[in-house]
């Protein structure tokens, strides 16, 4: 309460995070730069701030997080989320407040109670933190999205990103978990209903082919190839060749368990008949699976489940050639 001016930049400085450079904190509060400046020393005099060199820029920090606490909570929540709103729009001007991690725009744009906003950006957040297989820190962004969907005031926008959300969870909940896991398996149902209510829209596959990765992994094989026949039903009946390539692949994993590899032997030749590198190299990302090795390799097996040793050891070393 003494600190007169530099009362609301430390409070800006709260919201902004722990560490913050003052030109990107004085553009946010549109005050000049000597006054942050003076300001900051004045809060380093008082020992709420420390100064340290990065580099080639000063950056100043709370000595406590229990200093940047107080701070926060002297604002009221109107001043909060107003300061959480700014600071999300200078980050998506490419304005760097604090440090930008992929959450950060996600929690001010929860902070400012954006909440559409929000989960869509949490749902960035946890795809990049995927791709750097940070699995369970994806997770945990792809959980804070789904935490803020009663919110969404748009249905449509609410289902949408719930289904975006839901199938994003799909690799890290099998990494973490695995895949026969009961927390894969709520995933994968929630988002099958979602997608087939009405006519199934595209993001269905991701949800049967995680599915259908549990049932086998669990051993309901019958299971497993009825979804593998109604995955590959909905890609003909939506054009979805790389879809086809997938399912027969899957068809022919499931007859294959149960006993039957002269049916699998036809739909996997079928499934490498029509698979096209160039076409099916984004589908290879989001399966997580090269269909031609997979197909490859699982035929291999059933030439030899079949007595047809030398082929089989033929087409074998071929999947080895192209995984290489």
């Amino acid at each position: 309460d003494r600190l007169g001016d530099a009362r609301g930049i430390v409070q800006a400085a709260a919201c902004a995070g722990r560490a913050f450079a003052p030109d990107p904190l004085a553009e946010l509060l549109g005050l000049p730069r000597p006054a942050v400046l003076a300001s900051l020393d004045a809060l380093v005099e008082a020992e709420i701030l420390r100064r340290r060199h990065d580099e080639a820029e000063t950056v100043y920090e709370f000595r406590h997080a229990l200093l940047q606490r107080v701070a926060y909570d002297s604002m009221l929540g109107s001043e909060r989320r107003a300061m959480h709103a700014r600071i999300a729009a200078a980050l998506r001007r490419g304005e760097s407040v604090g440090p930008v991690l992929p959450g950060i725009l996600a929690h001010h744009l929860t902070a400012a109670g954006d909440t559409t906003a929000a989960a869509r950006a949490w749902l960035e957040a946890g795809g990049a933190a995927a791709r750097r297989s940070a699995y369970a820190e994806s997770a945990g962004h792809l959980r804070r999205g789904l935490g803020l969907l009663d919110d969404v005031p748009d249905a449509e926008e609410r289902r949408r990103l719930e289904v975006e959300l839901q199938a994003s969870l799909i690799a890290p909940l099998a990494a973490l978990h695995g895949t026969s896991s009961a927390e894969l398996a709520a995933c994968c149902r929630r988002g099958l209903q979602l997608c087939m209510d009405g006519e199934p829209t595209e993001q269905v596959f991701p949800f049967l082919f995680g599915l259908f990765t549990l049932s086998l992994a669990r051993q309901r094989v019958r299971e497993a190839a009825s979804l593998a026949e109604l995955f590959v039903s909905i890609a003909e009946r939506k054009g979805y060749e790389p879809g086809r390539v997938i399912g027969h692949r899957m068809f022919g994993m499931a007859l294959l368990s149960s006993g039957d590899p002269r049916r699998a032997r036809e739909e996997l030749e079928l499934s490498i008949r029509l698979h096209s590198p160039d076409r099916d190299a984004a589908d290879m990302h989001l399966f997580g699976q090269n269909t031609r090795v997979h197909s490859a390799a699982l035929l291999s097996v059933t030439l030899f489940c079949l007595g047809e040793v030398d082929e089989a050891l033929r087409v074998g070393l071929r999947a080895l050639r192209s995984a290489d």
